[in-house]
């Protein structure tokens, strides 16, 4: 190397102070060293919207997505957990010379909510027995060097859940606990509550806009009551790619939370006012055909509820028909068929014949993900409709 490469490799002409040529020769170390050093690796980034794999938080598999972003980066311990605290973060650095490849970052994030890059993106890190699992980059670590930014990731040890308008949502995202004791519960001479707080950070995405104030949320283990929160705060990160939400405990709620279990009895899914009774079409006994006048028919059924369990035992309806109010003596039984969605479900309803000729027993097929929807048991008789709406409940 001749004396003009050389001040070429210092940047002289381009540097003016000791301090900036001692930048710019730190930056081409680094650069240089990237490969040999220990904490090089690989690091997949994707978005909610891009992630190909939205049930897993471990043992994932990037180098078959076409959806996830390789990006070269530093991975570095910052500290070590202890059990009385949370889980710590850690740290990535990317090349000096790196720039963001992520395409939809720019107009989906940082335009719209002045998001930093990578803020709010989940990114798959590979453990020293060469599993990746799932992170969140949570905020930059490093504000007051601007030459070298580190940024803070957590990883995603829980699927959030909740509902919004009647539809599920669910997101990844980082527990966190309170830092200010509470009791547990709080009382005063009239009332008594539970008083536990507990937070977590959501990457800000058009899922989370949905939860918001005084939103209801089970986060909780597999317990005889499992544990349900509201949101009482909402708060977004200064790099404003994450929110960090505070939840009061709230009670639980049986007649309208859904703890979802698959065949082996593994909880899948965690569902607060997951049943809501103002979501239910409203039954009245109605008059189809205008030649009927004065003629209707009901449906009746067993049981306390207006509701069907999945994979439950049979529940009885009855179906009768008046003429002003006056029973008719002659039942015999319409059509029957089945609806969700105004879609035919018939091969999801086992029928077999109940106590009486205008009584069947109905026992619901379907699997988990129709909880929360409402099956349509009609009757028809020469014209003569009746309709009996049923929610979808798991057992």
């Amino acid at each position: 190397m001749n004396f003009n490469e050389y001040k070429t490799k210092l940047g002289v002409g381009r540097v003016h102070t000791d301090g900036q040529r001692h930048r710019y020769e730190a930056r081409n170390i680094i650069e240089e060293t990237w490969y040999s050093d220990p904490t090089h690796t690989v690091g997949w980034f994707y978005d909610a919207e891009h992630d190909d794999q939205p049930n897993e938080n471990t043992d994932l598999r990037p180098e078959g997505s076409g959806t996830k972003i390789p990006i070269e980066i530093k991975f570095m311990v910052n500290s070590y957990r202890t059990l009385n605290k949370d889980e710590v973060d850690n740290r990535i650095m990317f090349k000096p010379s790196y720039k963001c490849n992520i395409p939809y970052y720019k107009d989906k994030y940082e335009i719209p909510t002045n998001s930093v890059f990578p803020t709010g993106l989940f990114v798959d890190l590979k453990n020293k027995d060469g599993i990746y699992n799932r992170w969140l980059v949570v905020s930059t670590a490093s504000a007051n060097n601007s030459e070298f930014p580190t940024w803070s990731v957590l990883p995603c040890g829980h699927k959030f859940q909740w509902v919004d308008g009647g539809k599920k949502k669910e997101m990844w995202g980082v527990e966190r606990s309170q830092s200010s004791y509470t009791s547990g519960v709080w009382h005063d001479h009239v009332f008594e509550s539970t008083d536990n707080i507990t937070k977590c950070i959501l990457p800000y995405n058009e899922t989370t806009k949905t939860l918001f104030y005084n939103k209801r949320i089970i986060i909780s283990v597999d317990l005889p009551e499992p544990l349900a929160w509201r949101v009482s705060k909402v708060e977004p990160f200064a790099n404003r790619g994450n929110i960090l939400y505070t939840f009061k405990e709230d009670n639980y709620d049986q007649h309208h939370d859904v703890i979802e279990r698959d065949d082996s009895g593994r909880i899948i899914g965690m569902w607060a006012d997951l049943i809501n009774e103002s979501n239910l079409p409203s039954y009245i006994p109605a008059e189809i055909d205008p030649t009927l006048s004065g003629n209707y028919a009901e449906i009746t059924y067993a049981g306390a509820e207006p509701h069907i369990k999945v994979k439950g035992s049979y529940k009885a309806v009855t179906i009768a028909y008046y003429n002003s109010n006056e029973l008719i003596n002659d039942q015999t039984p319409g059509e029957w068929s089945y609806y969700i969605d105004d879609t035919d479900a018939s091969e999801l309803v086992k029928v077999i014949e109940g106590n009486s000729s205008n009584t069947i027993k109905i026992k619901f097929l379907g699997d988990e993900e129709y909880i929360g929807k409402v099956l349509t048991v009609k009757n028809n008789r020469d014209g003569l409709v009746a309709e009996l709406p049923l929610q979808i409940v798991s057992l």
